[in-house]
C-alpha cells in the first residue's frame, strides 16, 4: 500500500493538512493488523520514529461511532492516556506529553446526491475558503485525509479521516452527569460559555452555520474550560434550514422531556446570554469582535 499522490498544506499557525491517496490493493480495510497497520503507522507516526509494534489501534466505545461512520478507531502510542474523546485540530492534542493520540474515522467517498459534498470534500472545501481553520483550537479539523484507491487506479468507496483526540466529554453526557448530581447552575454556566463560543464561530467564519449544532456535537473539557465543535464538515454545505441557535434550542427542548420544562427555559436563556456577550478573540493572526445579535444564515 503506497501513496500515489500527496498534497500538503500548512495553516497560518503551522498546523499541517494533508490529502493523500491510499492504495487498498483490494484488501478489506482493517487498521488493527497486517500491512494496513504497518502502512498507517508509517504515514502517521514516521516522524516520531515509532514502528508498527510501538502503536495500539483499537475501536473506542460504540457511543462515539456516529451514525455516518463506517468505522472508528483510536491510534495511540504506549503510555498515552485514553479519554472519552472525539477529535480535534489543536496541535497539542495529537501529541500530549510526547505521546501520539489520533482518531481514525472511515467514511463514504461517494456523494448521496450531486450537490451534497462527502465529508472529505467538505473538509477540503472549508480549508480552501478558510486556510486558518486548521489552527482553530475550537473546531475538530483533520490533519490528514486518505483517499482510498482500488487496483487499476479506480477510486475506492471510502475515505479515512485522521484527527487528533480531544480531552473532555460530549456536552450531552456532561449535562446528564451534572443533572444527576444536582449541579444545574454549573450546566447553565457551561451553556453561557458555549453560547459565547458559538458567537465567535459565526463571526470568524462569515456566519457559516455548523449544520448540526447540538450537545452531542460539542466536546467540553471542565479542566481547561475549552469547548470544541465536532462533525463540522456540514459547514461547507451551506444548506441548513435552521440556524445553529435554533437547532441547539430544539435539542434543549427535547432534553427537557427528561430534565423538566424549566431546564429548557433556563438553558435557552443562558446560551442566548452567552451568544449576546461581546468578546474579542484572536485567531489566525486577526482579531474579531463578537457582538450581540441574532444568528442569521449566510446569504
Amino acid at each position: 500500500m503506497t501513496a500515489a499522490a500527496k498534497t500538503t498544506t500548512t495553516g497560518q499557525g503551522g498546523s499541517r493538512f494533508e490529502v493523500e491517496e491510499f492504495a487498498t490493493n483490494g484488501v478489506i480495510f482493517d487498521p488493527t493488523q497486517g500491512r494496513v497497520k504497518a502502512e498507517l503507522t508509517a504515514r502517521l507516526c514516521g516522524s516520531s520514529g515509532l514502528q508498527e509494534q510501538d502503536v495500539i489501534i483499537e475501536s473506542p466505545p460504540s457511543l462515539f461511532g456516529g451514525g455516518q461512520n463506517h468505522g472508528l478507531w483510536n491510534l495511540r502510542s504506549p503510555g498515552s492516556a485514553g479519554s472519552t474523546s472525539a477529535v480535534s485540530s489543536s496541535k497539542e492534542a495529537g501529541a500530549r506529553g510526547g505521546q501520539l493520540n489520533f482518531v481514525l474515522k472511515l467514511v463514504k467517498s461517494k456523494r448521496k446526491g450531486s450537490s451534497i459534498l462527502t465529508e472529505a470534500e467538505g473538509f477540503i472545501s472549508l480549508f480552501e475558503k478558510h486556510p486558518a481553520i486548521v489552527d482553530d483550537p475550537h473546531l475538530a479539523f483533520p490533519l490528514k485525509i486518505l483517499k482510498f484507491m482500488e487496483p487499476g487506479g479506480m477510486r475506492g468507496e471510502q475515505d479515512l479521516i485522521v484527527m487528533r483526540e480531544v480531552t473532555g466529554q460530549r456536552l450531552s453526557d456532561l449535562i446528564a452527569h451534572k443533572h444527576n448530581a444536582n449541579q444545574t447552575p454549573q450546566i447553565m454556566q457551561i451553556l453561557e460559555e458555549i453560547g459565547s463560543l458559538l458567537r465567535e464561530f459565526h463571526t470568524r467564519y462569515g456566519n457559516k452555520q455548523h449544520g448540526d449544532f447540538q450537545p452531542s456535537n460539542i466536546m467540553y473539557d471542565e479542566t481547561t474550560r475549552r469547548g470544541v465543535f465536532i462533525d463540522i464538515s456540514g459547514m461547507a454545505q451551506e444548506t441548513s434550514k435552521e440556524t445553529d441557535m435554533e437547532r441547539f434550542c430544539g435539542s434543549l427542548s427535547l432534553l427537557s422531556g427528561f430534565y423538566g420544562p424549566q431546564f429548557f427555559i433556563n438553558g435557552k436563556r443562558h446560551i442566548e446570554k452567552g451568544y449576546a456577550r461581546r468578546r474579542h478573540t484572536t485567531h489566525g493572526g486577526a482579531t474579531y469582535a463578537a457582538s450581540a445579535g441574532r444568528s442569521l444564515r449566510s446569504a
